[in-house]
């Protein structure tokens, strides 16, 4: 149906081992039918054979239409984006209380929103070595290698005890059914999923809309002042201040964002010593 979302951890009973393993086999329908797939990539993603095949699959379904697309977007921009938009809010707010107090005080402020920072920054990085980490997984890809659930628990509930369905033995003949063998499938992985993960994670920041999200606190504060100068009839002071409380919401810290993602990718490689590193970042 059109507007239909595919979860497949949620949509693939987990409990009863029987409509599991239908579901399972059906994946390949719903892989072919889909018009979109969106990967939440983290470090463990190459790791999960389940993971690998789906994105796989999609990928080789676009051959029959090329219209289908792949979103990638790394799990961690979501705690990146509330810490963001929280480090502003406390920020803004402290701004906007503590525009008559000490110097020390601003001092403290700035010094911690320099600590932000450097966390921030330290976190991008840490995510762009976890990405050339993937890379050289999989250049190397085999399936071997790879990681289920099912086996990790060594096919059984841990809290029924009952025995459990192998995943694995299921989507091996899956990957018989859609790729031929394991050695089409090792080598399709290794080339066409290698290339869209390495774009897909190479071209992802911080989203424009999620950037002007994340500093709607900035905004806030700045359309109180706004409104203070209106009603002290100081219009054109008032003008002022929209315009630049304009241009640097929707324009500057947006995209200083990118920025960001460019240099800590230029910069990713861990130092020797902390202190360089942490000079670094």
């Amino acid at each position: 149906a059109p507007g239909s979302i595919f979860v497949d951890r949620i949509c693939i009973h987990q409990q009863d081992p029987k409509l599991k393993g239908k579901g399972i086999i059906s994946i390949g329908g719903f892989i072919r039918y889909s018009q979109e797939m969106m990967v939440l990539w983290d470090s463990t993603y190459v790791e999960r054979l389940w993971c690998i095949f789906e994105l796989a699959a999609f990928l080789k379904s676009q051959d029959e239409d090329p219209s289908k697309r792949l979103c990638v977007r790394p799990t961690f921009l979501g705690p990146c984006v509330s810490a963001l938009y929280a480090s502003w809010a406390v920020g803004s707010i402290t701004t906007f209380l503590l525009l008559d107090t000490s110097p020390v005080i601003r001092i403290v402020w700035l010094c911690g929103w320099l600590v932000y920072l450097a966390v921030f920054g330290h976190w991008l990085r840490s995510h762009q070595r976890s990405i050339d980490q993937m890379l050289h997984q999989l250049k190397d890809f085999r399936i071997e290698n790879t990681k289920s659930q099912c086996c990790k628990l060594n096919h059984q509930d841990p809290r029924s005890q009952m025995p459990m369905t192998c995943d694995r033995e299921i989507l091996l003949q899956c990957i018989a059914d859609w790729f031929g063998n394991v050695e089409k499938f090792e080598e399709e992985v290794r080339s066409r999923v290698r290339i869209a993960l390495e774009k897909g994670l190479g071209n992802v920041g911080m989203p424009y809309m999620w950037g002007i999200a994340a500093v709607c606190p900035f905004m806030w504060t700045q359309l109180d002042a706004i409104a203070g100068r209106l009603r002290a009839g100081r219009g054109e002071w008032a003008a002022e201040i929209a315009i630049y409380t304009l241009a640097a919401w929707l324009g500057f810290v947006p995209l200083v964002l990118p920025l960001a993602f460019t240099l800590t990718k230029r910069f990713r490689r861990r130092q020797r010593w902390i202190i360089c590193d942490l000079g670094v970042t």
